[in-house]
């Protein structure tokens, strides 16, 4: 898997596994789907296990300055994801509390999508 993504432009990162709750309502994901999230609280704060990637590799996107001419910039992550879903919600008969998906992001600049 390393290979392919070197192959194909991609930085592999690794993402941690918990965020600080007020990043997954500023991405709108908490809203959407907290109800299938594990919140944690500790501290008087709340926290998410982290159910999608997107998020995090925002974060990691946003840590250094960067050119147009950096761009497109590839980011994969073969990261562990807990999700909260109903029954049967995956996998049909069996609850999917905890899996590992092979993800990616693009960032790039409009003319720089291909149809």
């Amino acid at each position: 898997m390393r290979r392919e993504y070197s192959l194909r432009g991609y930085q592999e990162v690794i993402s941690p596994n918990i965020y600080n709750a007020q990043l997954w309502k500023i991405s709108g994901h908490y809203f959407k789907y907290k109800d299938n999230m594990f919140i944690i609280d500790s501290d008087e704060v709340s926290y998410g296990l982290k159910p999608m990637n997107c998020p995090g590799h925002c974060l990691m996107f946003d840590m250094a300055q960067k050119s147009y001419r950096d761009l497109p910039l590839r980011m994969a992550d073969f990261g562990v994801l807990h999700r909260n879903e109903i029954h049967g919600a995956l996998t049909g008969l069996t609850r999917v509390r905890r899996f590992q998906q092979d993800d990616a992001h693009i960032f790039c600049m409009e003319d720089q999508i291909e149809d």
